[in-house]
């Protein structure tokens, strides 16, 4: 079962945690690259030198709280999907196992 088949705001929580996602891991890319090519200092590139260039920019505090809701919505529905086994991977230690992965 995916998020769709869930709820219609359970799937875009989860979409929006995607976004986040994604949108923290672009940014350390770009990042990284800058320091690469000198324009940049290493701090930039890791995640909380990420937050804290997001935070600096214009509506950052915005950005950055919907980033950690997206965030805190991704983790959770994942952890509810291993723990309700919405995909049917079985119980006993070997569907626990198999959810853990």
């Amino acid at each position: 079962m995916n998020a769709k088949a869930v709820r219609p705001w359970v799937s875009r929580l989860v979409r929006l945690g995607y976004f986040a996602k994604g949108v923290i891991y672009t940014l350390m890319g770009v990042l990284a690259i800058r320091v690469g090519v000198g324009m940049g200092g290493a701090r930039l590139s890791d995640p909380s030198g990420v937050l804290m260039r997001i935070v600096q920019q214009p509506f950052g505090l915005i950005l950055l709280t919907t980033l950690g809701i997206g965030i805190v919505a991704y983790a959770v529905y994942y952890i509810v999907e291993a723990v309700a086994d919405l995909r049917h991977k079985g119980g006993g230690w070997r569907g626990w196992g198999d959810r853990s992965l």
